[in-house]
């Protein structure tokens, strides 16, 4: 990502109404881009007239529902971003308390989405599937458990291995020991996509969770309620698949920043694996 596109998405996570990132939006394209005037947002939008354009963006006049996507083009907002802005505007022209509600769990999913993507975090050490689930279990409150309470919730007899799990944690700093319980670090306290840094690492991660798919087959296949279990082979076009892969992934990655949350009562594993069958 370049360095504008990581601005506005830092603009788009601060806590304000949509009046207000607007206004930051246009003013950091203001500063880094001399043409963004008046007249030029006026043309490319099809505003009427430039002083109700400059009332508007100066936050005394709310913006009309037909320039939201123009204006988000003209910023150069991509699909999540625009998505935010518009939620940010569609919770503002909300009149009860119920509706914007609903708009705000929304866009507090679209904004660990796109902290997701914006923070990364680079694993000098490697992260095993365990140490994965290990952490994912701060997630559910009180989100500070001692060694007790983790090997309480993953079974005695995997003491030695939640023990190497945390040791794999802590060497990456993603947590910290504070008295008798472990806390996440500030690294780990928002939502963060990881990033193995060897391929040996990150293929050994992914076999291990295929592995454990497999045993979990008989105990979840026919529970339909509660997990997924499908398989399927079909002849495409591969451009055409190239293209819904590529969307399909996208929409995988905001059901994971919808579903994740700090005060979680369950761990799920969420695998997908999509290939060809020959190269």
């Amino acid at each position: 990502m370049n360095s504008t596109h990581d601005s506005l998405t830092s603009i788009l996570l601060i806590e304000t109404d949509a009046g207000e990132t607007m206004r930051n939006l246009c003013a950091f394209k203001k500063a880094v881009d001399p043409k963004f005037s008046l007249a030029y947002i006026g043309k490319k939008i099809d505003f009427p007239s430039r002083g109700t354009l400059s009332e508007t963006i100066k936050g005394r006049r709310h913006w009309p529902r037909k320039y939201w996507k123009p204006m988000a083009r003209v910023l150069g907002l991509d699909d999540s971003q625009t998505e935010l802005l518009i939620l940010l505007l569609e919770r503002d022209a909300c009149v009860t308390p119920v509706e914007k509600d609903a708009f705000s769990s929304r866009i507090e999913g679209v904004r660990r989405f796109l902290r997701q993507r914006f923070f990364k975090v680079d694993l000098n050490h490697g992260l095993t599937l365990l140490a994965s689930d290990v952490l994912c279990y701060f997630g559910i409150p009180p989100n500070a458990p001692t060694e007790r309470m983790i090997i309480d919730y993953f079974g005695k007899s995997r003491v030695m291995e939640i023990r190497k799990a945390l040791h794999i944690l802590k060497a990456n700093g993603l947590i910290e020991k504070v008295g008798d319980a472990y806390q996440r670090t500030e690294k780990t306290k928002p939502f963060f996509a990881f990033h193995q840094n060897e391929a040996e690492y990150a293929t050994a991660y992914i076999r291990e969770a295929v592995q454990d798919a497999e045993h979990q087959v008989p105990h979840w296949l026919f529970r339909h309620e509660e997990a997924c279990f499908g398989s399927t082979t079909m002849s495409v076009r591969k451009e055409h698949y190239q293209r819904l892969l590529t969307q399909i992934k996208k929409d995988v990655f905001r059901y994971f920043s919808e579903l994740e949350t700090n005060e979680g009562d369950t761990l799920i594993r969420f695998n997908m694996q999509i290939y060809p069958l020959k190269t």
